[in-house]
């Protein structure tokens, strides 16, 4: 028997994936060097991006690792719009002791609701994102279909 027979299509497929792979490395190799020689000579290339891999969840789990993620994020928000209103607090407060004498005391008021303005105003994002964690309805048609169809097996009296 030849070997093309007595192979599965699995195995084909395995060895052409294999031999792809090889082909592949060694022309990301040779894109590697083309970048070296071409950014040396001074022009601008881009490096190839990489596929971005999506997260696995145990079904069990899943729902409870996206609401982690989504709170995870909320707070990442807040944390970010904090800092950015303290930055613009320092900056308004240096401004103002610049200006005149004992500045920054005069100013005090004024320049904690600038800040305090600006730090909302990036924070506020983060009550949609907290929201959408813990919405219990979820994102797919399907977990929609299974309550409306439960929903509709509790018809008032009247209605029948």
């Amino acid at each position: 028997m030849t070997e093309s027979k007595a192979s599965s299509p699995a195995t084909r497929k395995r060895r052409t994936t294999a031999a792809s792979r090889s082909t592949t490395t060694t022309a990301a190799a040779a894109a590697a060097d083309e970048t070296a020689t071409t950014a040396s000579e001074g022009e601008a290339t881009e490096a190839p991006k990489k596929k971005r891999r999506k997260p696995k969840y145990t079904k069990e789990l899943r729902r409870l690792q996206r609401m982690e993620a989504g709170l995870a994020k909320a707070g990442h928000r807040v944390s970010k719009a904090s800092q950015s209103g303290l930055a613009t607090y320092i900056k308004l407060r240096k401004k103002s002791a610049s200006k005149k004498r004992d500045g920054a005391l005069v100013d005090v008021f004024i320049n904690v609701a600038e800040a305090q303005a600006e730090a909302m105003a990036k924070a506020s994002p983060a009550i949609l994102d907290v929201a959408k964690a813990l919405n219990p309805l979820g994102d797919t048609g399907k977990e929609r279909r299974r309550i409306a169809k439960r929903l509709s097996k509790l018809r008032p009296p009247f209605f029948m």
